[in-house]
């Protein structure tokens, strides 16, 4: 089902507006697409639920990757979620986890290259500050690191969500827009 399917099959959730998608290659090897960013809003919550997507265009055997989204203003953060799936000649399995970083302004995963081809990974957020809503925007990240690499940290703050590599040489990453949010 596309996302306008589901939020109409859905009673008390409507698709949010959007950002256009961003021009340009998608990674700077070519490889990866973050897909269309998407906010549902939840009335019996009065809560936004914002999900990215991306997908590998070609096998990665091997490598450290970490997605996230995070939002422009700190957020009463409800949970996160992710699911990422090997799609490879031989694809194995699906995973569905919580996500590993949460913060209020937003969440992360880290996980092998070659078990997150595609996936999604979705937050929950309710409005934070009493002065009404905003908007702010939503973005998506993905970073790629190459496999004799390892993460030492991750931090997740109001203009973006980066990683400590313990070899930062050997990394690409995208980012991409989405809708605005109530924070």
């Amino acid at each position: 089902m596309t996302p306008q399917e589901i939020a109409d099959a859905t009673p008390g959730l409507f698709l949010a507006a959007t950002a256009p998608d961003d021009p340009g290659p998608t990674s700077t090897n070519g490889s990866l697409e973050l897909h269309h960013l998407t906010r549902y809003y939840y009335t019996d919550c009065s809560c936004d639920h914002l999900v990215a997507h991306w997908t590998q265009l070609n096998d990665l055997e091997s490598g450290k990757d970490l997605v996230g989204i995070r939002v422009e203003e700190s957020t009463q953060m409800l949970g996160g979620r992710i699911t990422h799936c090997d799609t490879g000649a031989n694809p194995d399995k699906c995973y569905v986890d919580d996500v590993d970083y949460e913060d209020p302004n937003g969440v992360a995963h880290d996980f092998s290259s070659e078990n997150g081809e595609r996936g999604t990974i979705s937050m929950s957020v309710k409005q934070y500050a009493s002065d009404g809503p905003g908007p702010c925007q939503m973005f998506a990240h993905y970073r790629h690191a190459w496999e004799s690499v390892s993460i030492s940290g991750v931090s997740i703050t109001t203009d973006n969500v980066t990683v400590n590599w313990s070899f930062s040489d050997n990394e690409w990453h995208r980012s991409k827009a989405g809708p605005g949010v109530a924070c």
